[in-house]
């Protein structure tokens, strides 16, 4: 079992203190309010995507180390090629990306249909 060091609890901590500062600090542009997008600028949303995001990336370090474990580690079941495991990972990838993408644009477009009425 791996452990961390304190070096790295500490990098962590700081890491996630920056973070959380940037977020509570009372800097706001001059004409926040008057901004196009300022209807679009939520504290909790933005919080919770920014979550989100550091999980997803932990997730994905460590499964990718769990590959590059079990491509190199001599078994005698037959395994997928470290270059296949990629495209698989990939193409899910692009597949979550692109029902990720065209539903921020119908979104999006329901939205605009929305205003001009």
């Amino acid at each position: 079992k791996r452990s961390f060091k304190r070096v790295q609890w500490l990098a962590i901590a700081v890491m996630a203190i920056g973070i959380a500062l940037v977020q509570v600090s009372d800097s706001r542009e001059a004409k926040q309010k008057s901004m196009k997008n300022a209807s679009e600028q939520r504290f909790v949303h933005g919080l919770l995507m920014l979550l989100v995001a550091g999980c997803c990336s932990g997730f994905a370090s460590v499964y990718t180390e769990m590959v590059f474990k079990q491509v190199g580690a001599a078994s005698e079941a037959k395994q997928a090629s470290l270059w296949l495991q990629n495209i698989q990972l990939a193409t899910f990838t692009m597949l979550l990306m692109c029902i990720t993408f065209f539903g921020g644009m119908l979104s999006y477009m329901g939205s605009e249909t929305a205003l001009l009425r």
